[in-house]
């Protein structure tokens, strides 16, 4: 509860500074509205999601750009509903594929 509110304290004075800041006016409510869930008793949960991206190239580099292009593009618009990602990446990548493909948490 302490990040959440911790959370809101930051991005409040941070909308003071700049109030036409709509994102993070909408960031500061959805806040709010998990915090006052969490009081009345709602247990928060989590949800794991594997997406796969691909992307071609000419060479082996253009296809590592685009496809670094297109994750950038993804991680923002589910950024901007509120689902925070983390990317996966060598031996963490194939344990969170295991546990997510076993169903564990």
């Amino acid at each position: 509860m302490s990040k959440i509110d911790k959370a809101i304290q930051v991005k409040q004075i941070m909308l003071e500074a700049d109030p036409t800041n709509e994102r993070l006016r909408t960031e500061v409510e959805r806040l709010k509205r998990m915090k006052k869930k969490i009081l009345s008793g709602e247990t928060p949960f989590s949800i794991n999601m594997v997406f796969s991206v691909i992307s071609q190239g000419s060479t082996e580099d253009e296809a590592i750009e685009r496809l670094s292009h297109k994750i950038s593009i993804l991680k923002e618009e589910l950024r901007s509903i509120g689902i925070y990602t983390e990317d996966l990446r060598g031996l963490g990548a194939i344990a969170a594929l295991n546990r997510f493909f076993r169903g564990e948490q």
